[in-house]
C-alpha cells in the first residue's frame, strides 16, 4: 500500500509539473501579447484626419480689407519621436473666388514649379507621453517652414489635446505672423496689386491652423 502510494504520488507531481509548465507558457505568452498590443497603441506613430482639419491665411489689402485663404487638402505625420511634418500641396488653395484662386496659384506660389509647402517641427515627447484623455497642454517649438523654394525659421506656440485614447487635437495658440518677402513673394504682390487695382497688398500674412491628428485602434 506504501509503495502504491508513493508511485501514485509521484506520478501527480510529474504531472502537476508539466501543468504548471504549461501554465507558465501561457501566461508569457498573453503577458506578451497583451503588451505589444499595448506598445502599438501608445507609440503608434499619428496620422492626419485632413477631413478634421484646417490650415488658413488672410490676406490684408487695401489697409482694412481682409480675404480668408485655405487650403483643401493637408498631410502630416506626428511621430513617436515627436517629429511633427505637415505637408501643404498648394494648387488646393481655395478662397470661393476661381478667378483670385487661380491667379495665387500661378502667380504668388508658382505652383507649376512649387507644388507644396511643408512645416516641420520637434516637439516635445515627454508633455505628450505625459497627456490623459481630456488633458492639454501648450508647447512652443522652433520650426521650419519650406515654402516657395525657401526654407524659413519660425516659431509656433501650440495648443495639444487628448481627446480620446486615439486623437490628439493641435492648433496654434496664436496666429503665426509671416513676411511675405522672406519667401520672395514681393514681386507676385506687385504684380496681384495691379491686376486687382489696388493701392496695396499687406506683405504680413496671418495663419492660423487647427489639426486632428488619429492613431489605429489596438
Amino acid at each position: 500500500m506504501l509503495t502504491t502510494i508513493t508511485i501514485h504520488f509521484t506520478t501527480l507531481s510529474i504531472n502537476t509539473t508539466e501543468e504548471l509548465d504549461r501554465m507558465s507558457n501561457l501566461t508569457r505568452s498573453f503577458i506578451l501579447m497583451t503588451a505589444t498590443l499595448l506598445t502599438t497603441s501608445a507609440w503608434a506613430d499619428w496620422s492626419l484626419d485632413a477631413a478634421r482639419s484646417q490650415l488658413n491665411f488672410i490676406s490684408i489689402k487695401s489697409q482694412n480689407l481682409a480675404d480668408v485663404h485655405q487650403f483643401a487638402q493637408l498631410n502630416g505625420q506626428l511621430t513617436t519621436a515627436g517629429a511633427l511634418t505637415i505637408r501643404i500641396p498648394l494648387a488646393s488653395l481655395t478662397t470661393d473666388n476661381a478667378v483670385r484662386d487661380q491667379r495665387l496659384r500661378d502667380i504668388l506660389f508658382e505652383t507649376a514649379q512649387f507644388q507644396d509647402a511643408t512645416l516641420t517641427a520637434q516637439l516635445d515627447t515627454a508633455a505628450l507621453d505625459a497627456l490623459k484623455v481630456g488633458e492639454m497642454v501648450e508647447l512652443t517649438s522652433a520650426a521650419t517652414l519650406s515654402l516657395h523654394g525657401v526654407n524659413q525659421a519660425i516659431k509656433v506656440t501650440v495648443t495639444v489635446a487628448k481627446l480620446n485614447a486615439t486623437t490628439l487635437f493641435v492648433a496654434n495658440k496664436k496666429p503665426v505672423i509671416l513676411d511675405a518677402a522672406q519667401f520672395n513673394f514681393t514681386a507676385a504682390l506687385e504684380q496681384l496689386r495691379e491686376l486687382a487695382g489696388l493701392p496695396v497688398i499687406s506683405r504680413a500674412v496671418p495663419v492660423n491652423f487647427h489639426l486632428t491628428f488619429v492613431q489605429p485602434a489596438p
